[in-house]
């Protein structure tokens, strides 16, 4: 649908992997969405010409992302939101790329991908500690937060996280207080994680989290929680673990990272 809108499929593409993404460059789309290189490179160099988006470089790599002063900016987001909520499970899934710096690695074997499930599960067993930042569609700053993790092993393959903590709030400080789920599935290679605002018997699931690299685990699949789709990724890191979710909606536009140590 929205391709016909364009009159242009890898248009339609680009956009849909920005709107996801917030940035990337051609070859990552190509190999993303297996499509030819030049005509992705054709449709931002087009983009970019009317505004839309704007390039700029990471090294030697030339990014795209949405022109920050485009006048309708706003109204595309919108836009390309709604579209979004149209479209299947599948093809949502299809326009999200975990954030792994170092790309072109063969995938993992079945041994490497069990270590790196254990090492991950084994590692939320010893958290403690969380710092949390929080983007907000309709928030122009980042919002901290900062608390204590108290870790309940309900059963081997089920834990419990109970965070309390504080946002900041400009000179002031708001009380907060949060449960999560994780369950390990040995069979399927992947933890899940659930949301238990509503209490344990009625958990909100949030996505099936599975390896990619030795230290990164990333979503399977796009989550929908009415027209909203969730995303996450955990990187481990030496002494921490990071959290990084993405909520995209008509009404989300939302970027949460939780820093566990």
């Amino acid at each position: 649908m929205l391709s016909t809108l364009m009159g242009s499929k890898n248009i339609a593409m680009i956009l849909f992997f920005l709107l996801i993404n917030e940035k990337g460059y051609g070859t990552q789309l190509q190999r993303l969405l297996d499509t030819p290189l030049t005509p992705i490179q054709k449709a931002f160099a087009k983009l970019e010409k009317a505004g839309v988006v704007q390039s700029f470089f990471e090294g030697k790599t030339r990014f795209y992302r949405f022109n920050p002063i485009y006048p309708l900016k706003k109204e595309l987001e919108q836009f390309l939101r709604k579209a979004y909520e149209l479209l299947t499970p599948q093809e949502k899934r299809k326009y999200y790329i975990p954030e792994i710096h170092s790309s072109g690695r063969t995938p993992l074997s079945f041994k490497r991908a069990q270590d790196s499930l254990f090492l991950c599960w084994n590692r939320l067993k010893t958290v403690k500690m969380l710092l949390i930042n929080a983007k907000l569609h309709t928030e122009t700053l980042i919002k901290k937060g900062k608390g204590d993790v108290k870790v309940i092993e309900e059963s081997p393959s089920i834990l419990l996280f109970h965070e309390s903590g504080t946002w900041q709030m400009d000179d002031r400080e708001i009380q907060f207080s949060n449960s999560l789920r994780w369950t390990l599935d040995v069979s399927s290679g992947t933890i899940s994680l659930e949301h238990l605002r509503h209490g344990a018997a009625k958990p909100v699931f949030l996505f099936h989290l599975k390896p990619k690299r030795e230290t990164l685990l990333a979503s399977i699949d796009s989550h929908l929680c009415g027209s909203d789709a969730y995303f996450g990724q955990i990187q481990l890191g030496s002494h921490f673990l990071q959290l990084s979710w993405k909520i995209k909606g008509p009404k989300k536009n939302d970027r949460i990272e939780c820093l566990y140590t």
